[in-house]
């Protein structure tokens, strides 16, 4: 299936040009590589967006869905296209330092591999020593917190490359790593990608100390290092990364990230679901838990937020 938008209801005009979205077969977000016709500088820009309010949650939601990539933001409001020129891309994700971003070219079935652009410069680097791209593409990048290197997915696999290309490794079976803010550890769905309650793994970088927290699927770890978000088909739920028991923090819901003080999380849940696919919303709830907030537009066959950002 093939369709082209050139306007989107409730999204800012800023960023104008054209959004094409085409899909193959893989798994939630994964499934859309998406062209927008917008400066480098302009995203340049988006990055450092914040609101005022102190109180409330501040920064932009990233979310990938159908047909729309979006800066949605946190506080309320109009969200924004974005893109890295015309190019077409499976996975993004901000560097810690806001000025780069690492992606996957979308060229049919084979790519280049994970390739890290500079927002202000609009230079590209391949990194080398990749996995080959030929059989499973990569996804899924996490970035260090030193910004030093990415930890992602390619097949059923999570490995580890610095950007310069050195010390590729494989650390486990399984998807959506996050790593800790000490930069020695990295959380991740532990298991064969199939089924609804994966294992929560922790291991450290260099693939060894594997232990299991729990069941549950998408982790992402908090800013002070100290937490990690996860969902399970009962909701989203927080737990201490040194273990313990866990907390239900909102009830249906999906894909959790945090927002980079720590004190909301932004997931996706479904609003409406037919025969042939669902619609659903990013929402936001502060981590101690209270009334959600849905932001941006309703979205068919949304996906989960992939970062929060300043």
């Amino acid at each position: 299936m093939r369709e082209a938008v050139t306007d989107v209801d409730g999204v800012s005009g800023g960023a104008q040009g054209r959004l094409t979205m085409f899909r193959r077969p893989v798994r939630g977000w994964r499934a859309a590589a998406v062209t927008v016709t917008v400066a480098v500088a302009a995203l340049g820009g988006l990055v450092g967006c914040a609101g005022d309010d102190s109180d409330g949650p501040t920064g932009r939601v990233v979310l990938f869905g159908s047909p729309e990539m979006l800066l949605v933001p946190a506080a309320g409001g109009r969200p924004e296209r974005f893109g890295i020129g015309e190019r077409e891309f499976w996975d993004l994700a901000f560097a810690p330092d806001g000025n780069r971003v690492a992606f996957i070219p979308a060229r049919g079935i084979e790519s280049d591999g994970i390739t890290i652009m500079n927002l202000k410069e609009g230079q590209t680097t391949v990194i080398p020593n990749q996995p080959p791209q030929d059989q499973f593409g990569s996804y899924d990048m996490a970035w260090a917190p030193d910004g030093k290197s990415l930890a992602f997915v390619n097949g059923a696999d999570v490995y580890v490359v610095s950007i310069d290309g050195t010390g590729l490794r494989r650390v486990g079976r399984g998807d959506s790593p996050s790593w800790a803010l000490d930069g020695t550890r990295i959380v991740f769905s532990s298991g064969d990608n199939r089924g609804d309650n994966l294992d929560l793994a922790v291991v450290r970088a260099d693939g060894t100390g594997l232990r299991v927290l729990g069941r549950g699927q998408h982790p992402d770890v908090s800013p002070s290092g100290e937490m990690v978000a996860y969902s399970t088909r009962t909701g989203i739920f927080v737990r201490a990364l040194a273990g313990g028991e866990s907390r239900l923090v909102v009830p249906n819901g999906f894909d959790p990230v945090w927002s980079p003080d720590g004190k909301f999380l932004a997931f996706t849940r479904y609003t409406e679901c037919g025969h042939a696919a669902c619609s659903g919303r990013v929402f936001v709830v502060p981590v101690e838990g209270g009334a959600p907030h849905a932001i941006g537009p309703t979205m068919g066959d949304p996906g989960g937020p992939r970062q929060w950002i300043r």
